[in-house]
């Protein structure tokens, strides 16, 4: 798949898995992502998304497993990333972040779980 991600797909508000890994998307994750409050796996790996990882990421409280590597976000880690107690898995590697782990990463106990 080529584009963008589609917005629309926020109409699917029961959605608990996104999986567009492995595409040449481009773009950014849209602001009303944070509308799927049952979303458990955001798959969004190896891509070519850019712009930063949106602060309203922590909205997704349900979030299990968040894959976000191998593509162009830059900015950093989103400062409150530690309320998001269910998340077991966190790959955010081979981006093109900056600055310091938020000290709230250190609340999430489950990840590697």
């Amino acid at each position: 798949l080529s584009g963008t991600l589609p917005g629309s797909i926020t109409n699917m508000i029961s959605l608990e898995r996104i999986d567009f890994s492995e595409n040449a998307l481009t773009g950014f994750i849209p602001d009303n992502f944070i509308l799927l409050k049952n979303l458990k796996r955001m798959l969004l790996h190896d891509n070519q998304l850019t712009s930063s990882i949106p602060e309203d990421i922590v909205n997704l409280t349900s979030l299990e497993d968040l894959r976000l590597n191998n593509n162009l976000f830059s900015g950093s880690i989103p400062s409150s990333i530690g309320v998001l107690k269910d998340l077991q898995a966190l790959h955010i590697q081979n981006n093109l972040l900056t600055g310091h782990f938020p000290s709230s990463i250190y609340d999430l106990n489950n990840l590697g779980k």
